[in-house]
């Protein structure tokens, strides 16, 4: 047999040797593990319109339970031990990180979900104990307006109220000009961007359709705010503002749009302040009752000029159906029909019901049955009606002197006509004019109508339309990061879990939907809304959000709370994007 002829001595320098280089490998693949969990952990990286990462799921679980602190131990165990301690600390930032991320985003949602909060809140602020009711600076309105003014005082707003009852809240920039500004006017350079919608509601209405957009950007701007102060690397480029409108519904004194054309410099031309109400009570005595300025002068100030205004972005139910038949949360607005809004008046003479002969009869009513039923015909008749979104609508009616035993001698009703191509709207008004006046004169009646309201279609801004549909793939993006660390976050804690209801700590509901880039909606809406009158002045953008059956204008108006929620955030992630500015980058791209 072969004998081994290497000296006792060497063979025992060898094995020394072999055993330090082992040792020497065991450290270095430490320090390789412990750096690959804690670059699983802390990607690098940040995606332009989101949140803080969350610490990734994969690597801090497994790093804590396969780690831990005793390293690897040999005859030096001593050094190995050290190492393994080393990655100890490493991953324990990971994990304090990771908990101030969730902490984080936490905030984040709960901010954005206390929306339905406040939604609730409005709903139970009306003129009527019987239904939702707020009108034009009613106390029901002014008593709305005191708990958004709260709200807005709480998210770290600059409030105001302006001589037509609008309701400011603006996030200025940091040491901005128009901070304490008369009037809130902005600084010299500094173009403002406005969020907002109406605090008045129909008769008999809904509890999100106007409100929803004041209390989304409300709650939106609040994270905004929060982001901004949580990182100093972060500067708002714009101030951006909420307004809370006093009127656009237009139910008191049929007149539509009365908080945004003040803002939009249009008030005064259309002559609102001479407008009467049911009672007979003008808009200028309504406003010196409630305290508010009637002066010609101090409504012109309320007026933003175009080279002060970036933008005006809404957030509004869709008040139709396509959302939910696209399974869809929220949407981007392409587009706003035009509108024109008649009042038309009918004269006849009343008698009694049982001896004025037929063919001697002046009948209102009879007259505007066949008008409102011709009007209805001819719409439907039109040329590429349905393609274009025309719809013509008669919604209120009235009668005097109301008797069933008596001949009406007066009649009176609103024409509603709305349309994506102004051209078809122009002549469908001028059809419906031709028509009324043939039947009244057939019919030996007077027939007088008159404009109340007219408004061109409007296009949303390319550029908005686009950031709210990032803004929507952000919300999303938060959504799924906010599921999966909350996942994480279980396995160390079981009061994170999300069972199978979807709720995980403090009852919260998962938000996140079935999405993809592609699959983000872009939709035309048909009705008016206050960026209509916005869009004369400056560019505007909307999302719309998701109601159940499209039900709108009615106490059945519905929107689940996860898309209130999902609304608020895709604002949020909209406003990250077009508000605020890296410092550093900003000055590195000057140098």
């Amino acid at each position: 047999m072969r004998r081994d002829r290497t000296p006792t001595r060497t063979r025992s320098r060898v094995l020394c040797a072999w055993r330090g280089r082992r040792k020497k490998k065991a450290v270095v693949v430490s320090f390789f593990v412990a750096w690959v969990w804690v670059a699983l952990a802390c990607p690098v990286g940040v995606e332009g319109a989101t949140l803080g990462e969350d610490a990734r799921a994969g690597g801090v679980g497994r790093a804590r339970d396969e780690v831990g602190g005793d390293g690897v131990c040999d005859e030096g165990g001593s050094v190995l031990g050290a190492t393994g301690a080393g990655a100890g600390v490493l991953l324990a930032g990971v994990s304090r990180e990771r908990d101030e991320n969730l902490k984080m985003m936490r905030t984040f949602f709960a901010n954005a979900n206390m929306t339905n909060s406040y939604l609730d809140e409005l709903a139970g602020i009306s003129d009527s104990d019987f239904h939702l009711e707020r009108t034009f600076l009613s106390p029901g309105s002014l008593r709305a307006l005191a708990s958004v003014r709260r709200w807005m005082e709480e998210a770290g707003l600059r409030v105001w109220l302006d001589s037509v009852g609008n309701l400011h809240g603006r996030l200025e920039r940091a040491g901005g000009a128009g901070a304490g500004a008369e009037g809130g006017k902005t600084g010299e350079g500094e173009k403002l961007l406005l969020l907002g919608s109406h605090i008045d509601t129909v008769v008999d209405g809904g509890a999100y359709d106007g409100t929803l957009g004041i209390v989304a950007a409300i709650t939106a701007v609040k994270n905004l705010k929060l982001k901004l102060d949580s990182d100093e690397g972060l500067a708002l480029k714009r101030p951006v503002e909420v307004i809370a409108f006093s009127d656009e519904e237009g139910l008191r004194f049929k007149s539509t749009f009365l908080g945004s054309r003040a803002v939009s410099g249009t008030f005064l031309k259309h002559g609102y302040l001479d407008a009467r109400d049911s009672k007979g009570y003008t808009l200028s005595s309504v406003l010196e009752t409630v305290g508010l300025s009637n002066s010609k002068e101090d409504i012109a100030k309320i007026a933003m000029k175009r080279e002060e205004l970036y933008g005006y972005v809404e957030v509004h139910i869709e008040q139709g159906p396509v959302l939910q038949s696209l399974n869809q949360p929220v949407g981007v607005v392409s587009a706003i029909s035009g509108q024109t809004r008649l009042y038309v008046q009918v004269d006849g003479f009343s008698g009694h019901a049982g001896t004025v002969p037929m063919d001697q009869r002046r009948d209102t009513i009879a007259a505007s049955a066949e008008m409102i039923h011709r009007i209805e015909k001819d719409c439907k008749a039109f040329p590429l009606s349905r393609e274009n979104m025309l719809v013509c609508t008669v919604g209120e009616f009235n009668v005097f002197p109301g008797a069933s035993n008596v001949i009406a001698g007066y009649s009176n009703f609103s024409i509603d006509i709305r349309c994506k191509d102004d051209t078809m709207r122009e002549e469908v008004v001028d059809l419906v004019r031709v028509s009324l006046k043939d039947i009244a004169a057939r019919r030996s009646v007077d027939c007088n109508i008159e404009t109340k309201h007219n408004a061109e279609s409007c296009q949303s801004s390319p550029v908005f339309t686009e950031s709210l549909r990032k803004g929507i793939i952000g919300a999303h993006s938060f959504a799924k990061r906010y599921e999966e660390a909350r996942q994480v976050s279980s396995s160390v804690d079981p009061a994170e879990a999300v069972g199978g209801d979807g709720k995980g700590k403090e009852g919260e509901s998962s938000i996140l939907w079935e999405m993809d880039e592609a699959s983000v909606p872009v939709i035309a809406s048909g009705a008016g809304h206050d960026a209509l009158a916005m869009s004369e002045v400056t560019p505007i953008g909307m999302l719309f959000v998701r109601c159940r059956d499209g039900i709108s204008h009615s106490p059945l108006e519905f929107v689940e709370p996860r898309d209130v929620t999902i609304a608020s955030l895709s604002l949020f992630h909209f406003l990250v994007a077009e508000a605020l500015v890296d410092r550093t980058t900003s000055h590195s791209n000057a140098a």
